[in-house]
């Protein structure tokens, strides 16, 4: 089941997140919690027996929306979590109005084969560059 959550949610949401992004152990988890409830921004959790197991956002401007932060807990994959909830962010994106909704991802992943599968097409490719802050 896929839920939009409102900010009392959110810390639950930034701890999927977490998770799932092997964040350092003790990191302060306000800026994925906001991320809830920023403006124009939409959160969403996939539950599994009323646990809840994956995490989706979407935000946009404008006529471009964008899905984000789709993640589900390992031991919950490969159930179609994460292909429900890109359904429920572009029918969300739909309802607000959006003409276009766009998703990032790294390209050779089981989010880029799932976006294809609820019709995305690849739009082109990101170079990104990474350093140790301590070093500079």
């Amino acid at each position: 089941v896929i839920r939009e959550i409102s900010p009392e949610r959110a810390h639950v949401f930034a701890r999927i997140v977490a998770v799932n992004y092997r964040l350092k152990q003790g990191i302060d988890l306000a800026w994925w919690e906001r991320q809830v409830s920023s403006p124009g921004c939409t959160g969403f959790l996939a539950y599994v027996d009323e646990e809840p197991v994956g995490t989706g956002l979407l935000y946009g401007t404008g006529d471009t929306s964008v899905l984000g932060y789709g993640t589900t807990l390992k031991a919950y994959r490969k159930h179609g979590l994460e292909n429900a909830m890109i359904g429920a962010r572009v029918q969300k994106s739909k309802e607000l109005g959006f003409d276009l909704a766009t998703a990032s991802t790294f390209g050779t992943d089981q989010s880029s084969r799932n976006l294809r599968r609820q019709g995305f097409a690849l739009a082109g490719k990101v170079v990104m560059y990474s350093g140790s802050a301590n070093e500079r």
